[in-house]
């Protein structure tokens, strides 16, 4: 089995997140548990491009962010 190597990356409330492909900020406002082993994260979204009915709120894996952030999809600014 391969090792993941995006592992490294942690998150805290607070994080922003940019996404330059759709020209949005995302902020980490909320993680929890599910299943006793999946950690998922909330990100509020600034949602620049109009979607009608969207709650701006969109919800993340932990890994799946860390795979966002590994492969240049996402960057990550840490809270201080």
């Amino acid at each position: 089995m391969v090792k993941n190597q995006h592992h490294n990356v942690s998150f805290k409330i607070g994080d922003i997140l940019v996404d330059n492909i759709n020209n949005e900020i995302g902020v980490l406002v909320r993680t929890y548990t599910l299943f006793d082993v999946l950690i998922v994260w909330d990100v509020h979204w600034t949602k620049t491009n109009f979607v009608f009915n969207d709650d701006k709120i969109h919800h993340y894996t932990e890994e799946g962010l860390q795979i966002l952030i590994y492969e240049g999809t996402l960057i990550l600014h840490p809270s201080s």
